[in-house]
């Protein structure tokens, strides 16, 4: 297929490049035009460097690993040209301590290409706005400061050391300090820590079998490594250029991590494409078809068209749906059957709840109304239960009305059937009112006893009224004071000239006093009152009556 070819053209052409970049190298060593030699070797690793950045933005999605990846491949290209200057350019002719100056500039890209390859492993799995963890930042300050540490090599000699009284710059003499072992400590932490953040971050199938393929540069690096500082003549004779190995080395690492997917990438796309068991088919602009996967189902052009408008239900269930790209249009098929299916039997089942519902509706209405007149009917009975004595008493008034012999008889009973009717009247109110909240306003006692007190001035009773209550009182207090007073007015009717009521409150007890000018006889109204107190006082005598304030008699 069209991209694995031109994999394999790439991989063709780097090898090529590499090959004529060491010939180059040997050819320079035989001092065959040694300078142009070199500026063409370090030319083709410039380029080679260059070419594999602008691959990785190409091919690598997340955007910070694409970032670090392509800030190793500058790193590798700076450190090219330093290299290329240092030897090919004759810096010291500017100034004796340039050359120096550039040697210890190849510590950056060497210290901070292994560094952000450990960055390269801490972002995997992780999303692109997500921080990296806290310790990285001492990290990379870390690196940091041994870049530091060489960059100011002049100034303690702790990375590299020179012999008494010799040049600081020498290019056999010099001698390594315990800076130099913490810095090659560092690089190999750096590369074990990147392959293993990789290896254990990686989530593809099988690739942890592969990870052997990106270790193998690394173990030749170290190596490498190692025979170089052993002096070994041959090997400084054959791969003398640790700028070109080192480079060479990492770059084969990160491109094998990316080849065996332990760095996921956007490549094998088309063949994903043709393995995807969902219909897909990609058209360009013309509205000819680019790629089509192997589950997908010919559709005519006209039906392309259409789906552009919205989703073009086809037969057999299948929903073509289309979604604008670059360059063309993305159309694929959906197998929506056993979603209409269902919708079929949501339908049905909706029309079968409407139903149901319909009916629950008028259920609860029915309810409604049975709970409306039960609750009518055991108001309309706690009513006659309370009234039921003082009806009996209106009964009889209205018959002896009906027998009365002379005007002044049915004048009194008037007013007591006045008086009487008053009292049915604002006790039912009282009732009625207790029954909604348990509580009745002050004010409405106060109205029940003006009006009795109205209709005994009818009668030429001498009648006032004083309450002094809160805002509100129980409704079964009011109802035992409105009682009493009731009772009392009853039992002295024959005999009173003269009624002041006064209601108080003292603290949770209510208090009602009667007082009477009349010397008639309470005992009935002890007896239905138990806790009321009479006093006779020459002609006036005094009733009272204390309720708690919650309701009950006292």
């Amino acid at each position: 297929m069209r991209g694995e070819k031109e994999k394999t053209i790439c991989l063709w052409a780097a090898a090529a490049l590499i090959f004529t970049a060491v010939v180059c190298r040997f050819l320079g060593m035989l001092f065959i035009h040694a300078d142009h030699m070199g500026l063409a070797r370090s030319a083709i690793y410039i380029f080679l460097y260059a070419a594999w950045a602008v691959s990785v933005r190409n091919r690598i999605i997340h955007v910070r690993i694409r970032r670090y990846l392509t800030a190793i491949a500058a790193f590798m290209v700076f450190w090219f040209l330093v290299r290329t200057v240092k030897y090919y350019f004759s810096p010291e002719l500017l100034s004796p301590h340039l050359p120096r100056c550039l040697w210890y500039l190849y510590y950056l890209p060497m210290l901070f290409i292994p560094m952000l390859g450990v960055l390269v492993a801490v972002s995997l799995g992780k999303p692109e706005d997500e921080p990296l963890p806290g310790w990285t930042a001492w990290f990379s300050a870390f690196t940091a400061l041994l870049v530091v540490l060489v960059l100011t090599n002049d100034l303690h000699q702790l990375v590299f050391t020179f012999p008494q009284g010799a040049p600081l710059w020498t290019d056999a003499d010099n001698g390594y300090g315990p800076g130099y072992v913490l810095v090659a400590g560092w690089l190999l932490l750096c590369a074990l820590l990147t392959l293993a953040g990789i290896w254990q971050k990686c989530r593809i199938p099988y690739s942890r079998k592969r990870i052997w393929q990106p270790v193998l540069p690394v173990c030749l690096l170290l190596m490498y490594t190692l025979l170089y500082y052993s002096q070994a003549p041959w090997l400084r004779f054959l791969l003398g250029d640790m700028t070109a190995v080192f480079c060479l080395m990492y770059a084969a690492t990160l491109e094998l991590c990316i080849h065996c997917a332990l760095i996921p990438s956007n490549t094998h796309y088309r063949e994903m494409f043709d393995a995807s068991t969902v219909g897909v088919q990609i058209t360009d602009e013309n509205d000819q078809v680019f790629l089509s996967s192997a589950a997908a189902r010919p559709i005519p052009e006209a039906l392309r068209t259409k789906a552009q408008n919205g989703p073009v239900m086809l037969d057999e269930g299948l929903r073509l749906c289309e979604a604008p790209i670059r360059g063309g249009h993305v159309f694929w098929q959906e197998d929506v059957s056993e979603l209409l299916s269902v919708l079929s039997q949501l339908n049905e089942t909706k029309e079968e709840l409407q139903g149901c519902s319909a009916l629950l509706e008028e259920e609860n209405r029915q309810k409604q109304r049975r709970c409306a007149l039960q609750e009518q009917n055991r108001l309309l009975d706690a009513i006659q239960q309370t009234i039921s004595p003082a009806k009996a008493r209106l009964a009889e008034l209205l018959r002896l009305l009906d027998g009365a012999e002379d005007a002044e008889t049915a004048r009194l009973l008037h007013g007591r059937i006045a008086v009487a009717g008053a009292y049915l009247k604002r006790r039912s109110n009282l009732v009625f009112l207790a029954d909604q909240s348990g509580a009745v306003p002050s004010r409405e006692l106060l109205l029940c006893l003006n009006e009795s007190a109205a209709n005994l001035r009818l009668t030429g009773t001498a009648c006032a009224v004083k309450v002094e209550l809160e805002e509100s009182i129980n409704g079964s207090a009011a109802g035992t004071l409105y009682d009493f007073f009731e009772a009392v007015v009853e039992e002295v009717w024959a005999d009173l000239p003269g009624l002041n009521v006064v209601v108080s409150q003292n603290g949770s007890t209510l208090h009602m006093l009667l007082m009477l000018q009349s010397q008639a006889d309470l005992s009935p109204v002890a007896r239905r009152f138990p806790q009321a107190e009479t006093e006779q006082d020459e002609d006036v005598c005094y009733c009272r009556l204390t309720v708690e304030k919650e309701g009950g008699r006292t």
